[in-house]
């Protein structure tokens, strides 16, 4: 069973709440991988379907401070319950590398996997 623990806050008027479970944070050298949840405030829309939250597994680069997004699920539902609405799980050469924007909630998760303060 996932722990999810409270990592960010978006800041609008209606906040979106990330999470991150840590019992999923797997260390091999100076890469970490690792499951985050996402519960959003307002539905969004996926192909016409809407979905209340999502589950996602990144794989972060803790020295380049970049990351790679390995998998991601949409749920009709808060806390990933729910319809599935959608997915994406790339293959391995459509795997893209985005760099973590300092001061955001993307570098509040990679500082939690990667264990930086």
């Amino acid at each position: 069973m996932a722990e999810w623990t409270l990592v960010a806050t978006s800041t609008d008027n209606s906040p979106d709440f990330y999470y991150m479970d840590k019992k999923t944070i797997k260390k091999e050298g100076s890469k970490a991988s690792a499951w985050t949840l996402t519960n959003f405030a307002n539905p969004r829309d996926y192909s016409g379907k809407f979905y209340l939250s999502s589950k996602s597994k990144s794989l972060y680069d803790c020295k380049d401070e970049t990351e790679k997004l390995l998998s991601m699920v949409w749920y009709e539902e808060s806390n990933g319950n729910g319809k599935v609405i959608g997915s994406f799980h790339p293959n391995a050469n459509e795997l893209e590398t985005t760099a973590i924007v300092p001061d955001t909630i993307g570098a509040m998760l990679m500082k939690l996997a990667c264990g930086k303060k």
